[in-house]
């Protein structure tokens, strides 16, 4: 539990430093978006499990470098909103889309 603590308080301190999360590992970018675990577990619907949105999110922003690339405080917001209304963040699904413009992660409905 420690060196979990331990690697989340790193990806934390890399991410506050950069402003993004485009050097992250999918490890680190998990790490960050399980920082905010409580947070994910409540807005989300009974039908989706906070591990699944997170390992989902985390695929969609270490997959795309113009995603990766936004603000984390955007990143999070779009994975907030997802969350929120129940959309897997999955491009191949359509439900929603991530989407980097200027800087920022814009959430768009499928």
């Amino acid at each position: 539990m420690d060196n979990q603590k331990q690697n989340v308080s790193s990806a934390l301190a890399k991410v506050k430093k950069q402003g993004n999360l485009a050097t992250l590992n999918s490890r680190e970018v998990g790490d960050v978006l399980a920082s905010m675990r409580p947070q994910i577990e409540m807005a989300l619907p009974k039908h989706l499990s906070v591990d699944r949105m997170i390992a989902m999110a985390t695929t969609i922003i270490t997959k795309n470098q113009a995603i990766a690339k936004c603000s984390a405080p955007s990143l999070i917001g779009a994975v907030m909103q997802a969350s929120i209304l129940g959309f897997r963040p999955v491009e191949s699904l359509g439900q929603c889309y991530f989407v980097p413009y200027g800087g920022q992660v814009q959430f768009q409905i499928g």
